[in-house]
């Protein structure tokens, strides 16, 4: 029995309704969400975020992107589909915009299932690289941006 709401019991309600709603996206084929639980001691409140399932057979929004590979930094096409922890947070790596220079890296939020950008040496670190192979990263990105800045 919960009496007030607290950071504890709400990432166990956070799990339990993820939990529930998973049963009802399969049966639907849906998409369903959980975003960020703001309370106090007696409520809280937060947003649901429900997606139709992709109808194109197996095509998804990320097939545009380019393979990893395109960028010519050492990214490996087996990269893609790796979940890599980033600020605390678990990303999929989906593709990469071999033109964007600062932030070429497309990854997409394992649990919202959100895109964002990112830089090189942020997924390199990520995937476990070795500082000498993120320094290059940073390298090109400064060359590319000629402002003598690092790309994170």
């Amino acid at each position: 029995m919960i009496k007030s709401f607290d950071k504890s019991n709400l990432g166990t309600i956070r799990k339990d309704l993820e939990q529930a709603l998973a049963g009802v996206a399969k049966e639907h084929g849906l998409t369903i969400s959980v975003g960020n639980i703001r309370f106090n001691t007696t409520e809280f409140g937060t947003k649901l975020q429900v997606r139709v399932a992709n109808g194109s057979a197996g095509v998804t929004e990320v097939s545009r992107y380019s393979p990893l590979s395109a960028l010519g930094l050492g990214f490996k096409d087996e990269d893609m589909g790796k979940v890599v922890s980033i600020g605390g947070k678990k990303y999929e790596v989906v593709g990469c915009k071999p033109r964007a220079w600062k932030m070429p890296m497309i990854v997409k939020d394992v649990r919202t299932g959100k895109l964002f950008k990112m830089s090189a040496s942020a997924v390199g670190q990520g995937l476990g690289m070795t500082k000498k192979e993120i320094d290059f990263l940073r390298e090109v990105a400064n060359q590319e941006r000629g402002d003598g800045r690092y790309d994170d």
